[in-house]
C-alpha cells in the first residue's frame, strides 16, 4: 500500500470521526449510564470531566513528545489507548472503572486533534494543505451531527454500552495506519523538559477543574478557589521555567513568532464563543422556548451540517486566497449571529435555527484557515507541537467561553438585557449572546494581520 496523500487523510479523517462521535454522544447516554450504576448526577458528571481534563493535560504532551520520537508511533499509541480504553468503557461494572476508562481513552483521543492534522497536512504542498484540514473538519462536523442521534437512538433501541463498542472500533485503524503512514526522521538532540510539561499539566488541568467546578458550584467554594490559585501559580512559574532552560517544554521559536501568537489569540477567542453559543442553544431553547430535547436536536441539526460543508470549501479558499479572506468573513458572519442572537433569544425558534446555522459554517471558514495557516508558517520539526499547543489553547478557550455564557445567562441577578433594544423574555441569554460579539470584532482585526496570498502567511 503506498502512502499516497489521499490515503493518509482517510485514516485520519476515520480516527476524527470516532473521537468525535464519542464525545458528542456521551451526554445522551449519561442518563442511562446513572441507571445501570445507581450514581447521581454529581457523580456522573465526572465522566464528561475527567475526560475533559485528560485531554486538555495530554494534547500538548504527544505534541512535544512527537517533535522528539516521531508523530507515526504516538499517533498509533494513541489509537491504541483510544481503542481500548472504549472497550473498557463498554465493559465497565461500576462507576468508578468507568472513570479509570475513560481516562485510558481520553490519553488515547487526544493524539487525535493535532498528531492528525500534523500526519494530513505533510505529505500536501502548501497549496493543497488547505483542503485537506478541511477535510478534517467536515468529518468532524459529521461527527458531531450524527453523535447525538446515534447515541439516542443506541440507548433506547439496544445499550448505550454498544456506543463505545462502536468506539472500540478504531483499533481496527491501526494496521491500516501501520501500512500507510511513512517512517520519519527524528532528531533527540535536545533534552525533554519533563519538568515544564509537568508545570503546564497542572496549570492547564487547574484551570480547567476551575472553570468547570465554578459554574457548577460556585466560585466561592474552596476547592475551586484552591484550583484558581494552583492555575495562577503554575502559569507564572511556567513562565520562569521557560526562561531558565535551553529547551523549553514550549518553544521558544513558537512563542517568539507574533503571527502564531495572534494566530492562538484568534483560535481561542473564536472557540471560546463558538462553544458558548452551542451550549446556550440548547438551553435557551429547553428553558425558554419549551422544545424537547429531540426537537433541539433537529432545530440544530443545520448548525453541524454548515460546519461539515463549510469546511472543505475553507480549505479551498485558503489554499487559493490565503487565510485573510476566509477569516475576515468568518469573523464578520460571527459578529452578525453574536448580535442577531442577542435580538431573537427566547422569540423565533426557526431564526435560533437559522443563525446556527450561519454559525456553523462562520466558524469553519475561522477554524481551517487558521490551522492551514500554521502548517505553512512554522519549521516541520516543530509543527507537532505547534498544531497541538494551538489546540490545547482552543480547548482552554472552549471551556472558558461556555463558562462565562452559562454564568451570564443564569445569572439570578440578570435585569434589563445589555442590549438596549431587547424586550424579550431571555434577557440573561440576549446579554451573553451580545457580550461574545466582542472578541469576534477583535478576531476580525486581527484576521487583517494574516496574509493576502496563499505562499506567504506571513504578508
Amino acid at each position: 500500500m503506498s502512502n499516497a496523500p489521499t490515503k493518509i487523510l482517510a485514516v485520519v479523517c476515520a480516527a476524527a470521526f470516532f473521537g468525535v462521535l464519542n464525545a458528542s454522544a456521551v451526554t445522551v447516554v449519561l442518563p442511562a449510564m446513572g441507571e445501570a450504576f445507581h450514581a447521581e448526577a454529581g457523580g456522573l458528571g465526572w465522566v464528561v470531566s475527567i475526560f475533559l481534563l485528560t485531554y486538555g493535560v495530554a494534547i500538548p504532551f504527544y505534541g512535544r513528545l512527537s517533535d522528539r520520537f516521531g508523530v507515526r508511533p504516538l499517533y498509533l499509541l494513541g489509537l491504541g489507548l483510544f481503542g481500548v480504553g472504549s472497550l473498557l468503557c463498554a465493559a465497565a461494572p461500576s462507576l468508578a472503572l468507568m472513570l479509570v476508562a475513560r481516562v485510558v481513552q481520553a490519553l488515547g483521543g487526544a493524539a487525535f486533534a493535532g498528531l492528525g492534522m500534523t500526519l494530513a497536512s505533510r505529505p500536501f504542498p502548501p497549496h493543497r494543505r488547505g483542503v485537506a484540514l478541511g477535510a478534517i473538519a467536515a468529518t468532524m462536523g459529521v461527527g458531531a451531527a450524527v453523535g447525538p442521534l446515534a447515541g439516542g437512538l443506541i440507548t433506547d433501541f439496544l445499550s448505550w454500552r454498544l456506543l463505545f463498542g462502536i468506539s472500540g472500533m478504531a483499533v481496527l485503524i491501526i494496521p491500516i495506519a501501520r501500512a500507510v503512514f511513512p517512517q520519519e526522521a527524528v532528531t533527540r538532540e535536545a533534552p525533554l523538559d519533563l519538568l515544564g510539561g509537568s508545570i503546564l499539566a497542572v496549570g492547564v488541568s487547574s484551570a480547567l477543574l476551575a472553570l468547570g467546578e465554578g459554574s457548577r458550584a460556585g466560585w466561592a467554594e474552596p476547592h475551586v478557589l484552591v484550583a484558581l490559585v494552583v492555575a495562577g501559580g503554575a502559569f507564572l512559574a511556567l513562565v520562569r521555567h521557560q526562561s531558565r532552560v535551553e529547551a523549553p517544554f514550549l518553544p521558544r521559536e513558537l512563542l517568539a513568532n507574533g503571527t502564531y501568537r495572534r494566530i492562538v489569540a484568534m483560535g481561542f477567542m473564536t472557540t471560546g464563543s463558538y462553544l458558548a453559543a452551542a451550549i446556550g442553544f440548547p438551553l435557551l431553547l429547553i428553558r425558554v422556548n419549551g422544545l424537547s430535547a429531540s426537537d433541539v436536536g433537529l432545530v440544530l441539526v443545520p448548525g453541524a451540517v454548515m460546519t461539515a460543508v463549510v469546511g472543505v470549501v475553507a480549505g479551498k479558499l485558503v489554499d487559493r486566497y490565503g487565510a485573510r479572506l476566509p477569516t475576515l468573513v468568518g469573523a464578520g458572519l460571527m459578529t452578525a449571529v453574536m448580535v442577531g442572537l442577542s435580538f431573537s433569544a427566547g422569540r423565533s425558534v426557526f431564526a435560533v435555527g437559522a443563525l446556527a446555522g450561519v454559525l456553523g459554517g462562520a466558524y469553519s471558514l475561522l477554524n481551517t484557515p487558521l490551522a492551514a495557516t500554521i502548517t505553512n508558517l512554522v519549521q516541520p520539526k516543530v509543527l507537532a507541537s505547534a498544531l497541538s499547543i494551538n489546540i490545547m489553547v482552543f480547548f482552554v478557550g472552549g471551556s472558558f467561553g461556555t463558562t462565562l455564557f452559562v454564568s451570564i445567562a443564569d445569572s439570578p441577578a440578570a435585569g434589563a438585557s445589555w442590549n438596549a433594544l431587547y424586550d424579550g423574555p431571555a434577557t440573561g441569554f440576549s446579554s451573553a449572546f451580545l457580550l461574545f460579539a466582542a472578541p469576534m470584532l477583535a478576531t476580525a482585526a486581527l484576521a487583517l494581520t494574516l496574509g493576502r496570498t496563499k505562499n506567504n502567511p506571513q504578508d
